[in-house]
């Protein structure tokens, strides 16, 4: 979901120049910021994603130093991977827009949040429950990765401040993604024109767990 938060950001922006809130720079987190770029060059080809990290999951007072200098470097828009609400915040004190992570963050910043990508976690855990107390539950070895087509995920869009036309090709991307679409499926190189997913394959939850590498698009610290 936070690929077609992407789709949304690339297409609001003015600047082409997004900005990315996010925790540390490991697995979960560079799947995020790689998924957004991607989104985000489906509606502009030309669209950057500037990340940050802040190393930690949860701190108001970081997550608005780096939504600040994202903004001040010339992003117009802020999508985040930490948990509290202040990139939101920030955007709408800085007259801009962003996306949310977690839970619809518009609640905070109605006139900045464009959409979130949030969890439902009852849509997942109950089946999984009844299957652990069923007997014979085994877990994956890397972690469970819920999608859309199952529940657990989703986006939800701020169709006050989200264009029609961006809606209806958003929600045609979720359907595509439902209906079995591969966001990593290669050939994709990285930032540096390696190639890390070969044509005709599509990265394993080990691969995504061992992502150390950024899509061309992303920039990051030094």
């Amino acid at each position: 979901s936070q690929y077609l938060c992407g789709m949304v950001a690339g297409a609001v922006s003015k600047t082409g120049k997004l900005g990315f809130v996010a925790a540390n720079p490991y697995g979960v987190v560079n799947w995020t910021v790689n998924g957004f770029e991607m989104g985000a060059k489906l509606s502009n080809p030309k669209a950057t994603t500037t990340a940050i990290f802040i190393g930690t999951w949860a701190d108001p007072v970081k997550e608005r130093a780096a939504a600040e200098a994202l903004i001040d470097g010339g992003a117009d828009v802020i999508g985040q991977h930490v948990d509290t609400p202040t990139p939101q915040i920030v955007a709408q004190e800085r007259g801009v827009y962003g996306t949310g992570h977690h839970r619809d963050l518009s609640e905070f910043a109605p006139k900045a949040t464009l959409c979130s990508s949030v969890w439902y976690w009852d849509r997942y855990l109950t089946p999984e429950i009844k299957k652990i107390e069923a007997g014979g539950w085994k877990p994956n070895p890397y972690g469970a990765f819920p999608t859309i087509k199952e529940g657990p995920t989703d986006i939800i869009l701020n169709e006050k401040l989200v264009p029609a036309d961006v809606v209806k090709k958003v929600m045609a991307e979720r359907q595509a993604l439902i209906d079995g679409k591969e966001i990593y499926a290669g050939p994709i190189t990285d930032v540096n024109g390696k190639e890390v997913v070969p044509a005709g394959t599509v990265l394993d939850d080990a691969g995504l767990w061992k992502m150390d590498w950024y899509v061309p698009g992303v920039i990051t610290q030094k």
